[in-house]
């Protein structure tokens, strides 16, 4: 048997860019990516080791399709040479050495030119070296040298070992030490040739000291000539020093000249840029010795006087600048490349910085008044999971783009833009502030041509229609005054005190807002030209501004209408105080009054509605406005059926509607089923969604014809109440996704569909509506915690790409989030969420418009593309503690898909889909799809557990949390879940955490009473306070209800029981404690057929005894993982791995009948005994020393049988595993276990180990079998693919590891 590695997503722990394309370290493994992000190759770099650092040789020593590069981790490093300009890109390797310490930084010398020409013909040798630092400030010298020759012989060899990788001949390369390691020891170091025999090297220790020095390398005839010169030791950080970066230039600082620079990052959360001493390749510069001195008592860290003295040995040196960024402990920073144009001042370069809180930062170096140098945020890029970006790069492209490719500890790798704030503005984003007085003045600069947008063709009819809107009573032209309405067009200035309010979007990129004092203003894009250069010089903006009309009916009360669709109609609605809605049509340029309600009018909600009335290509356009006032009990809904609303078309499809008691409307979706039958949805501030039903006439010959309600809906009440969503907080919006299989009902009318809505409780919700004539019934199929929030005020369905868009608030951040993919997309800084704001997604889902008022000054951000783009999706953030393959598939999209579901130290809860197809190929997963993401747990994840037929995912954590997830398809969203309960029951314990469960169905009680829709399971539990707890959970229509049926304590020493199980066919739950032993607890007393609600019902839980037939050690110490298969009834195969390092293999005998089991003393058969109805047997045998640390992790899956001796009993066919172990160490092992079950004990049991390999993924915590069944005869197809009564088959078995990371394993 073989077992093969397949994929994985684990931490990306070195990154590196060249020439578009992009190399990553991740485990032991070397990926190469393509410019476009898809993978080119894989190779395996070290036999067991993490690479941690990349470098590439310089442009001038490459070609365009080769690079020379140096990949180190640990101790271990290797040269390399990759070539991608083949059909097949190749990467070979060189000898794998060794060094004596940590390797901190190496740097090639890229100022030599020897031995680097490439001349195949003559095979002249290539000769390449390289300075490494370690640990204890020591430098080390790599050489390489090799033939091209040897290289041709090598492509052969590989072409016909088919392999993607060759390595060198060991004796070309070598490892020299050029200088005697120190007392200090450091934390990170970086290294600079400053000329071809000199290097500057920069290291920070643990003890937050910076030291600077440079080593001098001459070559005599007697051997090199090495000299080594201390420049400065630096102070100041509070912390150990994790990242250090000397600017590979010259920097201009004002009245200094040109400078050297060196940035520092800490655990003190503190950036500080340094200013180096000047070292020139003379050496000059010396240190007085009394200083050395004291610079070698500080190595250590332990001297206060030494640390009280701040060290600089040159005048010109020492701090710049400060700044304290990032939520934690920063690991890396780089400076970003500064840039110049003609006629102007060079500009101070740019800082980019990563660390422990997963984001990536950006810096600008900028002087202030007085010509200090400052350090200046400008942005945060957070789209890593969990915790930690351990690896960064700069990525500078001949166009002179410059990116930051960042690697995280969720397995991620993400490209950043970087943008130079002063010269490297991009036109994709833009950001204006605007004042009162800005609008004012930009008026008199544009001109209504210059900002008046076209009108849309497609929304606009010509001739009578036309003619009829500019003669209705009450419209005003937008260039002519109106007595009538109190309305006034002048040219005056605004008024200085003016203040902004509402804002609503009219168009992708127009909208309109009203000023404090009456004055309604239009922004609309300024005229660019051919190359994006704004056309007016005068102002340099990207928006242009025009002076609608002033309202004296709404100075200091007037409402804007807010578009309940993210695309709104060119047109809005003013509500004022005295009742009167106005219109602005911005087609035309009209503004008209249209209605008058009865109050103050206190929210306007504008809907578009696109409906086939079934005259095959007429689709009736229908616009949907809805009133509410002050303190009102109604709402006014106004129909029409065309964009270009008018009095007459609103004053004939007028609704009135009453609403509930205490009903604040926040919320409207407006939904047309038919001709005769429409839904109207309110969401409220606190007091959920009501949904009204209107019924119209049918009105023959006019599919168009839009008619008043029929007699006794004009104020009907709702006729459906959802109160489940969002619970006490605010419904936000609302939206509407169609069934297709809507009508299929057996009624005369029949609907159904799926409502999505989001709450300021920071969640989405999708509700199942049946609608029939006289009834509307829901089921919530979906509600789901968002990553931000708790202000969730928006979302999009993206019907042409399938994507569902959210957006809101995360504290001062204005955020849009794409569920679907779970990537953020735009944030933008405003904040927070109380203010007056507004927001249009744009067509592609790739930004959009953002406008909202800060200190009286209106805001405008504009993206067209995001900031970022994710060249690899990942998983967990944290330490994955469980997972739990789904037993049965799942119908989504129409496809039948497998999944598995991981929980982590993050607290979330990952619901994967594994494509083996993808491993190879796809660059974004992996292989991995991540098809939801659950957050709900206050603690990481203990333990999660399926139901036999997938439809529900059991998960434990800390302070007792266990939360029931009932899991279904849904469109759009693909996987729905919604946690459907929560374990009522709490101690008085502080932080007690459920370590396992285990679930069966309870079939005895759901066929006596309950409904065949019901779900009735029996959850076992197991605590941190040695304690063992059985519940039954019964799931309904009608609610969930729980019961603490059974309880019992493992013993006075409170040991910590780690897993429990149900034995198959049987009354006995076994446990596993930190004391090594196992225990079975007889739960005899089980419900009859006559029990039925009683048994759900009672009060008090009964108590387990406290040993119930059998506690037998099997490990010496904790018992970290377990896994079982039956082998026949009543007997079944146990295997365990625990601290002790050991394997137990277990056969376990149980049965219901009465009676003493005869004991047996030998060592490898325990003690047995009856109590109640249930007896146990226990027979182990223990493998000392499968591995070299803890086993952590147990997976095993059956071998089938080909052949078969009918007159044989059941009892004498030999049985046949493969199992897979997990350890610290590091390691996975398979074996092989074969069970003679006509033997007594475990005198049949025979163990083979088979394969012994190296994992990517530490701290391996649990794993799980993807397949079930191996065939030993043959290997083909999974298990999955087989015929439902197919005989067993050939099938190559996968098994999911789970740590910092996660694998998937093949086993032929």
């Amino acid at each position: 048997m073989s077992l093969e590695h397949e994929a994985a997503v684990v931490p990306i722990t070195a990154v590196a860019h060249w020439n578009g394309c992009y190399l990553v370290g991740t485990g032991n493994s070397l990926r190469l990516y393509s410019a476009d992000f898809h993978a080119l190759t894989k190779t395996r770099v070290f036999e067991d080791q993490v690479i941690h650092g990349i470098i590439l040789s310089d442009a001038s020593t490459t070609t365009e399709e080769e690079v020379i590069l140096v990949i180190w981790g640990s101790r271990s490093v290797r040269f390399a040479w990759a070539k991608i300009g083949i059909e097949e890109p190749e990467i070979w390797l060189g000898s794998n050495l060794v060094a004596g310490d940590w390797i901190l930084d190496a740097r090639f010398d890229t100022l030599t030119a020897d031995g680097l020409e490439l001349d195949e013909a003559t095979g002249v040798h290539r000769q390449t070296r390289v300075p490494l630092v370690t640990a204890h400030n020591a430098l080390l010298e790599l050489k390489c040298r090799w033939r091209m020759d040897q290289m041709q012989r090598h492509r052969a060899a590989r072409q016909s070992h088919a392999t993607n990788a060759k390595e060198i001949s060991s004796s070309q390369t070598s490892l020299t030490e050029l200088t005697a390691a120190s007392r200090c020891i450091l934390y990170s170091a970086n290294l600079l040739w400053l000329s071809t025999s000199r290097i500057l090297v920069a290291a920070g220790t643990a003890f937050g000291e910076i030291i600077v020095w440079s080593c001098n390398i001459r070559d005599t005839i007697a051997g090199p000539d090495i000299k080594v010169t201390t420049h400065n030791v630096f102070t100041g950080h509070e912390g150990s020093i994790y990242g250090l970066r000397i600017s590979p230039y010259l920097v201009p600082i004002h009245e200094r000249g040109t400078q050297r620079l060196l940035a520092s990052c800490s655990d003190d959360r503190t950036i500080r840029v340094w200013q180096i001493a000047t070292v020139d390749d003379s050496d000059n510069v010396t240190a007085p010795q009394e200083v050395i001195d004291k610079a070698k008592e500080k190595e250590t860290g332990f001297y206060a006087d030494a640390m009280r003295t701040p060290i600089e040995f040159s005048d010109d040196a020492g701090q710049l600048a400060l700044a304290l960024g990032h939520a934690s402990r920063i690991w890396n920073v780089h400076f970003l490349p500064c840039k110049s144009s003609a006629g102007t001042e060079a500009l101070l370069p740019g800082l980019t910085s990563v660390g422990e809180d997963a984001t990536c930062q950006f810096w600008d170096l900028a002087l202030d008044n007085d010509g200090r140098v400052v350090i200046r945020h400008i942005r945060s890029s957070e789209h890593h999971c969990g915790k930690n970006i351990w690896s960064s790069a700069i990525a500078c492209e001949l166009d002179g783009q410059v990116d930051v490719i960042t690697g995280g500890a969720d397995g991620s790798i993400t490209l950043h833009r970087a943008r130079d704030a002063k010269l490297d503005k991009d036109h994709s984003n833009d950001h204006e502030e605007w004042t009162i007085h800005d609008v004012s003045s930009a008026m008199k600069t544009h001109s209504a041509c210059e900002v008046r947008p076209t009108s849309y063709d497609n929304e606009t009819k010509e001739g009578s229609e036309i003619t009829a809107i500019h003669e209705q009573e009450g419209s005003v032209p937008i260039c002519s005054q109106g007595s009538d309405l109190d309305a006034q067009i002048c040219s005056f200035p605004l008024e200085s005190n003016d203040l902004f309010r509402d804002y609503t979007f009219i168009r992708p990129n127009s909208f309109v807002t009203m000023t404090k004092a009456g004055t309604l203003l239009l922004a609309t894009p300024a005229v660019r030209d051919s190359w994006g250069t704004l056309a007016n010089t005068a102002t340099k903006t990207f928006m242009g501004w025009l002076r609608v009309i002033d309202f004296k009916d709404l100075r200091n009360g007037s409402t804007l209408s807010k578009p309940c669709t993210p695309y709104p109609p060119p047109c809005s609605f003013i509500g004022s105080r005295s009742g009167s809605i106005y219109h602005y049509d911005d087609n035309w340029g009209l503004t008209s009054k249209v209605a008058q309600v009865d109050g103050m009018v206190s929210g306007l909600f504008l809907d578009r509605m696109q409906f086939g009335t079934g005259d095959p290509g007429f689709t009736l356009n229908v616009l949907s406005l809805t009133v509410t006032t002050g303190g009102g009990e109604y709402l006014d809904n106004f129909l029409s059926k065309s964009y270009e609303c008018s009095s007459l078309y609103l004053k004939s499809s007028h609704s009135k509607l009453k609403l509930p008691p205490n009903f604040v409307v926040t919320s409207i979706k407006h939904i047309i089923l038919d001709m005769q039958h429409e839904l109207l949805v309110v969401g409220s501030r606190s007091s959920g969604t009501a949904i009204y039903s209107i019924c119209r006439p049918r009105t023959a010959g006019d599919p168009e014809a839009l008619q008043p309600p029929i007699e006794g809906s004009g104020q009907c009440l709702p006729t459906h109440m959802l109160s489940n969503a969002h619970g006490k907080e605010a419904v936000t919006s609302i939206a509407w996704l169609p069934d297709p299989t809507s009508g299929a009902g057996p009624e005369e009318f029949y609907r159904s569909g799926y409502l999505f809505s989001t709450g300021r409780d920071g969640t989405y919700a999708i509700h199942h509506l049946i609608i029939k004539y006289d009834s509307i019934s829901s089921l919530l199929m979906h509600k789901i915690i968002l990553p931000f929030g708790p202000h969730i005020e928006g979302l999009l369905i993206d019907h042409q790409n399938s994507h569902l868009l959210l957006w809101g608030f995360r504290n001062k951040r204005f955020v849009l989030w794409n569920e679907t993919i779970a990537e953020e997309v735009m944030s933008v800084e405003c904040g927070g969420a109380h203010r007056n704001w507004a927001f249009n997604p744009s067509e592609r889902g790739q930004g959009g418009m953002f406008v909202w008022t800060k200190a009286n000054v209106c805001n405008i951000y504009h993206q067209r593309r995001p900031l970022h783009r994710k060249v690899r999706r990942g998983g967990h953030g944290r330490e994955i503690k469980a997972v739990a393959v789904a037993p049965a598939p799942l119908d989504v999209d129409g496809k039948r898909r497998h999944f598995f579901a991981t929980g982590a130290e993050d607290t979330d809860i990952r619901i994967f889909e594994y494509d083996p197809a993808n491993s190879a190929v796809s660059s974004e997963s992996v292989g991995f799809r991540c098809l939801r993401v659950l957050r709900k747990h206050n603690t990481g994840i203990q333990y999660l557990q399926w139901s036999e037929d997938g439809s529900y995912l059991f998960s434990s954590g800390g302070f007792e949390e266990l939360f029931v997830w009932h899991v279904q398809s849904a469109p759009i969203v693909g996987i729905a879940t919604v946690c459907e309960s929560v374990l009522p029951f709490q101690s008085e314990i502080p932080d007690l955490r459920i370590t396992s469960l285990d679930l069966r169905r309870n079939d005895i009680v759901q066929t006596t009473k309950t409904r065949s829709s019901d779900a009735v399971f029996d959850i076992a539990c197991t605590y941190s306070d040695s304690t063992v707890r059985v519940y039954a959970y019964r799931s309904s229509k009608y609610g969930c209800t729980w019961q603490h049926v059974y309880t019992g304590s493992y013993g006075p020493n409170y040991t910590c029981l780690t897993r429990c199980v149900f034995l198959p066919s049987s009354t006995t739950l076994m446990t596993a404690g930190g004391d090594g032993f196992l225990a079975f607890w007889d739960l005899h007393r089980r419900p009859s057929s006559k029990t039925t609600l009683p048994y759900l019902d009672q009060a008090d839980a009964q108590q387990i005894p406290q040993t119930c037939g059998l506690k037998s050690v099997v490990h010496q110490s904790t018992i970290k993982a377990l896994a079982y298969h039956p082998l026949d009834e009543g007997t079944i195969l146990l295997i365990s791995g625990g601290d002790d390092n050991a394997l137990g293999i277990s056969i376990i005998r149980h049965s219901m009948a009465k009676g003493e089991i005869s004991r047996k003393q030998p060592a490898s058969e325990a003690p047995a005994s009856s109590h109640g109805r249930t007896q146990v047997s226990l027979s182990t045998l223990l493998v000392p020393r499968a591995h070299s640390a803890a086993i952590t992790a147990i997976s095993m899956v059956a071998i089938s049988h080909q052949k078969s001796v009918p007159e044989v009993s059941s009892k004498d066919i030999r049985k046949k595993f493969h199992a897979v172990t997990a350890s610290n160490d590091q390691r996975i092992k398979t074996w092989k276990i074969t069970i003679d079950l006509s033997m007594p004990g475990v005198a049949g049991v025979q163990v083979k180990k088979l394969r012994d390999e190296s994992t990517d993924v530490a701290d391996v915590a649990s794993m799980a079998m993807l397949a079930t069944l191996v065939d030993e005869s043959n290997a083909s197809t999974d298990a999955s693919d087989m015929a439902p009564n197919a005989s067993p088959r050939a099938t190559s078995a996968r098994v999911v590891v789970c740590g910092v990371g996660l694998e998937v394993w093949r086993l032929r």
